[in-house]
C-alpha cells in the first residue's frame, strides 16, 4: 500500500472524491472531456524519447467543482 508507506491520510471531499489530507491545495474536478493522444500528431523525436513503448497519454479537461486548501495549518473550504 503506497499511500500507507508514504504516511498519507485519505479524506473524502463533499462530492465523494478522495484526496490526501496532507495536501496544501486540492482541486476536485468533474471530468468533462477525455481524448487519447493521437500518435500521428506527435513529432517522431518526442515519440522516440518519451513514448518508446507507445504508451500514450489521455488528455483530460475538467471542471473544478470544489477547492480545498490549508492556510497557516488551518483547513478551509471554498465552495465554487
Amino acid at each position: 500500500d503506497k499511500v500507507k508507506e508514504c504516511g498519507f491520510t485519505v479524506k473524502t471531499a463533499a462530492c465523494g472524491a478522495p484526496y490526501f489530507e496532507e495536501a496544501e491545495l486540492v482541486l476536485v474536478c468533474r471530468k468533462r472531456f477525455a481524448q487519447p493522444m493521437d500518435p500521428a500528431c506527435i513529432p517522431q523525436e518526442i515519440k522516440t524519447k518519451w513514448y518508446p513503448q507507445e504508451d500514450y497519454h489521455t488528455l483530460y479537461i475538467g471542471e473544478i467543482i470544489e477547492v480545498l486548501a490549508h492556510e497557516k495549518g488551518v483547513q478551509f473550504i471554498e465552495e465554487l
